[in-house]
């Protein structure tokens, strides 16, 4: 079993901003891609991208397959 790594709030504000940032430049995100990268669970990393498409504008939920992607559309940008 691997030790969880121990980070500062501020390392985890920065983790968060770059996905705010991402999502804002077009990338996606999908709760596997979130809970990957800030070690959450699936349901905690559900949580996350409810609360950011909430607060940026334009964030939409587009489903594709079996795989729910939170992205902002490229003529909102």
């Amino acid at each position: 079993m691997r030790a969880k790594r121990q980070e500062t709030p501020g390392q985890s504000a920065f983790a968060v901003l770059d996905l705010v940032s991402d999502l804002i430049e077009g990338g996606r995100h999908s709760r596997r891609t979130v809970a990957r990268a800030f070690r959450i669970s699936l349901p905690t990393a559900d949580r996350w991208l409810q609360e950011v498409a909430r607060r940026i504008p334009g964030v939409v939920k587009v489903k594709v397959g079996r795989v729910t992607w939170h992205e902002r559309p490229r003529e909102q940008r």
